[in-house]
């Protein structure tokens, strides 16, 4: 079995990174569509100001900003922004399959990040995302066992930080129990 160069694995990573990167622009890109969809019927749908903290959101956690505010807001934020505002009634929005999968591939990656680190605020995030992907399921008849499987695990992650956090406020000995299911 032959082994990879260092350069080969770099060059590999890179790839992948890009690969990530664009299915993360797609991602936003759908949601800003499925966003200016729902502009369409009810421009003061709170549901729109959800879709855009999860896009604002998105570019932040993968750097699509690259830590500057106004990339943020010139690239992401006004274009979601003008989208929505102008949604033209007469138009049709069309999101196709490949953007509903990118879309739903781009939030699963990054609960997958958000479960990582479970404090109070990836829960929140996490809540909203798993009430954002059950509508869209719904809304477009979307079957995914990822979906489900995520789905799954937020409700199990976000539970079990619940009970280690009660856990430690009831004292050490508790936590202690709990992580190690109380082995000697």
């Amino acid at each position: 079995m032959r082994n990879n160069t260092l350069e080969e694995l770099v060059t590999s990573a890179e790839t992948e990174y890009r690969q990530e990167l664009a299915l993360i622009r797609e991602c936003v890109g759908g949601l800003t569509q499925y966003a200016t969809r729902i502009a369409q019927s009810d421009r003061a749908s709170p549901m729109i100001a959800d879709l855009r903290s999860l896009v604002e959101n998105l570019a932040i956690y993968w750097g699509l900003d690259s830590g500057d505010p106004a990339i943020l807001d010139r690239n992401y934020l006004q274009p979601f922004d003008q989208w929505t505002k102008d949604a033209d009634t007469d138009m049709e929005i069309y999101i196709t399959p490949k953007q509903c999968d990118a879309i739903v591939q781009g939030l699963y990656r990054y609960c997958g990040g958000l479960l990582v680190d479970l404090d109070n605020e990836a829960k929140g995030e996490l809540l909203h995302i798993k009430g954002i992907m059950t509508r869209l399921a719904s809304e477009w008849g979307f079957e995914s066992k990822a979906l489900d499987c995520l789905i799954t695990r937020i409700k199990a992650d976000t539970q079990h930080m619940n009970d280690w956090r009660t856990a430690a406020a009831s004292g050490p000995s508790d936590t202690l129990t709990m992580q190690f299911g109380g082995l000697s």
